[in-house]
């Protein structure tokens, strides 16, 4: 009974530790976790296993140094990176998440699980960086060696258009009618993409009702996002982009919060922006500049400002520097006269000194 008694206590002690290192985790506190976990004495070790090869996996991304020496010892247990890439795209570190997910891929072909979901999936990390080749090449070797031979053709046609590359995509998919001409959903991927191909430009209302239709298709948020900005609709811009960038880029949207000291970029932020539409970085960054116009006009200066930061570390452009200054004096006009208001309470007494109000410079856009 004691022992028992014992090793209950002892469950309880190390879950609690467990949940302590992820709070460091969360918390930024990367040198502390670090330092802590290299105290852990071998029976620590052993009833930690569970969690210190995702913490491990974490910190090294966290800390830039996720090499694939690091993430080899893990290759026995693929399925490890691909749930620690699932948590670090959560929390907006794309680039990373990208690298684990590219390594289960091939850890996985290598050890002979050639099969069609893990060259798509491979493929498709390469396309979200941007690496169209590389993705058609591996698209091509999927083709060869999977069993049957090309009944993946439509798949991997459908993939490269979803990802914007419709010339390239068309072409896997009039292979695809060639070699299955009795498969229908090939048949009308095919003429899908043609009609693509041959559409003219659409309008406004049209994009908004192929996004109703077609929610998983990427490229129409972005030509909505386009498209709304041309006709000064730049909430509704600013709402398709959000769309498409997902949850991990949403501080990108937030309301103003007055602390513009905090605010900068860094690589997660620039890395995870649009890292799959197979755009150049300069493109990017004219993306990340029009978004952020749209969010100052909307009066979200904070998102403008981080935007503009992120589109200044794809591609610097002359006019950053000066629009940066303006929005970063816009914020702390704001949270100067967030001091300077009076406090609203049935005391006529003021904890402080009410004073007028900073004018606006008219840099809100």
């Amino acid at each position: 009974a004691v022992g028992g008694a014992r090793n209950m206590a002892l469950n309880d002690f190390y879950n609690w530790k467990a949940r302590w290192y992820q709070f460091l985790l969360e918390v930024k506190q990367t040198d502390r976790l670090r330092a802590e976990l290299a105290t852990l004495d071998d029976e620590a070790k052993q009833r930690l296993s569970y969690i210190l090869p995702r913490l491990e996996l974490r910190i090294a991304a966290r800390s830039g140094k996720l090499t694939g020496e690091v993430m080899q010892p893990y290759a026995s247990n693929p399925y490890l990176l691909r749930d620690v890439a699932v948590t670090l795209r959560e929390e907006g570190d794309a680039a990373h998440a990208r690298q684990l997910l590219r390594f289960f891929y091939q850890t996985q072909i290598a050890r002979g699980e050639a099969t069609a979901s893990n060259f798509l999936g491979l493929a498709e990390v390469m396309l979200e960086g941007g690496e169209t080749d590389a993705a058609v090449r591996e698209l091509r070797r999927m083709a060869l060696v999977t069993q049957p031979p090309f009944v993946n053709l439509k798949d991997a046609g459908e993939l490269l258009r979803r990802f914007g590359r419709n010339g390239e995509g068309m072409v896997f998919l009039e292979e695809a009618v060639k070699a299955v001409p009795w498969d229908a959903g090939a048949k009308a991927a095919l003429e899908a993409a043609r009609s693509s191909a041959a559409a003219p430009t659409r309008t406004l209302a049209q994009l908004q009702d192929a996004v109703r239709n077609q929610p998983g298709d990427e490229s129409l948020k972005l030509a909505l996002f386009r498209a709304a900005r041309a006709a000064g609709r730049h909430r509704e811009a600013a709402n398709a982009l959000e769309v498409l960038l997902g949850p991990g880029m949403s501080m990108l949207f937030s309301e103003d919060h007055g602390r513009p000291e905090d605010i900068e970029s860094n690589r997660y932020w620039v890395e995870g922006f649009l890292p799959g539409q197979n755009l150049s970085k300069a493109e990017r960054a004219a993306v990340a500049r029009g978004l952020a116009d749209s969010l100052a006009r909307t009066d979200r200066v904070e998102g403008a400002l981080l935007t503009r930061l992120v589109a200044e570390k794809l591609a610097p452009d002359p006019q950053d520097a000066a629009r940066i200054s303006v929005w970063r004096a816009e914020l702390a006009r704001r949270t100067a006269n967030a001091e300077r208001r009076p406090e609203i309470s049935e005391n006529l007494d003021q904890p402080r000194v009410v004073r007028p109000m900073l004018p606006a410079a008219g840099g809100g856009r």
